[in-house]
Formats: C-alpha cells, sequence, structure tokens
C-alpha cells in the first residue's frame, strides 16, 4: 500500500513539474487556463514598468477595470517589439459557399428579383454563420465538378467555366422549415454561359453586405482570444 502511495504521488508531482515547466515557457498556456490569475500578473507587471518610466496606462473607456499599456520607444527598442500602423482602408467582404444550378422554371415565385429570358439560376443556401450578401452585388460562379466540364464540350467552355462566370443577383428568399428560418439567396447565369447545366454543383463568390466600407485594420497576429472567445 505504502509502495503504491509512493508510486502515485511521484506521478503527480512529475505531472505538476511538467505543467509548471510549460506555463513558464509558453505564457499564453496561463492565460488560456488561469486567466483571472494570468490578469493579475500581466496588472503587475504593467504596474512595475510604469513605476520605472517605461510605460505609462491609461483607462480603457469601453472595458472598465482594463487599462492600456503604452510603452516608451526606448522600452519598444529594448523589448525588440515590432510595430506596425494601424490602417483605415475600405475592405472587401467575400464568402465562399456551394451552390446548385436550376432551370429558371423551378425557382420559388417569391424570387425578388425579375428573372429575365429563363435560363439558369443558381440557388445557394445561406446558414445563420453568413452574412448577408450585399444587395445587387453580382456574383462569381466556378463549377466544381470536371467531369461534367468534359461531357459539357468544347475546351474553351471549360477553361470560360474553371475562371468563373458572372451571375446576376435576383435576391433572397426566407422560408419556414422544421429547424426554423432558411434563406437561400439565388442568381441568374447569362445565356452564354454553356458548360452548366441543372443538377451542376458549383462554387459561388459572394460580395457580403459591408463590402466597400471603411474600416480599422490590425494585423492577424495581433489579435489575442481569451477562454471565451473574445478578442483583444
Amino acid at each position: 500500500m505504502r509502495i503504491a502511495l509512493t508510486v502515485v504521488l511521484s506521478a503527480l508531482v512529475a505531472m505538476l513539474s511538467a505543467h509548471l515547466v510549460v506555463v513558464s515557457l509558453f505564457p499564453s498556456v496561463i492565460a488560456a487556463h488561469y486567466p483571472a490569475f494570468a490578469a493579475r500578473v500581466y496588472d503587475a507587471k504593467a504596474g512595475m514598468a510604469a513605476q520605472e518610466g517605461a510605460a505609462r496606462l491609461e483607462a480603457i473607456e469601453t472595458r472598465p477595470g482594463i487599462s492600456r499599456v503604452i510603452l516608451t520607444r526606448a522600452a519598444v527598442d529594448r523589448l525588440a517589439l515590432e510595430t506596425i500602423a494601424i490602417q483605415e482602408r475600405p475592405v472587401q467582404r467575400t464568402r465562399d459557399i456551394a451552390g446548385a444550378v436550376i432551370a429558371a422554371s423551378a425557382a420559388p415565385k417569391n424570387v425578388p428579383g425579375d428573372i429575365t429570358g429563363g435560363g439558369l439560376i443558381v440557388r445557394v443556401p445561406l446558414s445563420g454563420a453568413v452574412d448577408t450578401p450585399a444587395t445587387g452585388e453580382a456574383a462569381t460562379v466556378v463549377l466544381l465538378s470536371e467531369t461534367k466540364l468534359a461531357a459539357a464540350g468544347a475546351a474553351s467552355t471549360s477553361e470560360t467555366v474553371r475562371s468563373g462566370v458572372i451571375a446576376r443577383f435576383l435576391g433572397i428568399v426566407t422560408e419556414e422549415s422544421e429547424h426554423g428560418p432558411e434563406r437561400e439567396a439565388y442568381y441568374q447565369l447569362p445565356a452564354e454561359a454553356q458548360g452548366i447545366q441543372p443538377g451542376s454543383l458549383v462554387m459561388v463568390q459572394l460580395r457580403l453586405s459591408g463590402t466597400g466600407t471603411v474600416r480599422r485594420l490590425v494585423p492577424a497576429s495581433t489579435v489575442l482570444y481569451d477562454p471565451a472567445g473574445r478578442t483583444w
């Protein structure tokens, strides 16, 4: 019994030691598993830096209880931190979503747009995690199945389909189902889009709402995520 207890205690000590080594080498482990402790440690370090004159603290109006640490240039150079200017410019918001091609006659009657001249329609299912497509913005449609490309005929047609076809935005239809509201976006293919047939699977690149809006941009490497998924 004493030997078994000794073995168990030794294993626990080894596991704790290994964990402490990981925590000491990788501060992100602290932030992920012990956010409250990490906050106190970082606050203490920021306070020490402020006392040494290497930094100053500023309150963040939108984050009560949290301070912004502003380093002096000497502190930045000593820590060898890489800095980059924050930019503000129009953003292009797009998303690639799989869709299906149907005949114009099979499109729902409540599609808002005007389906002119029949032809083919692309139906794109939208989930709750997907932003709303920009109203009136065309989409780029690319055929997924190369076997259907080969069956379509000429190589020039296949190259056209591979490079993408511009489809006109018709509108968004919302239908009630047993799982709740389901949304679908509809686009009309041009008459010259050869090689695409009803039933073809396509990839649709949508321009999302908010495209062209001027926003503040920061490098992705500067964004931190806490255990709750919030960004900092």
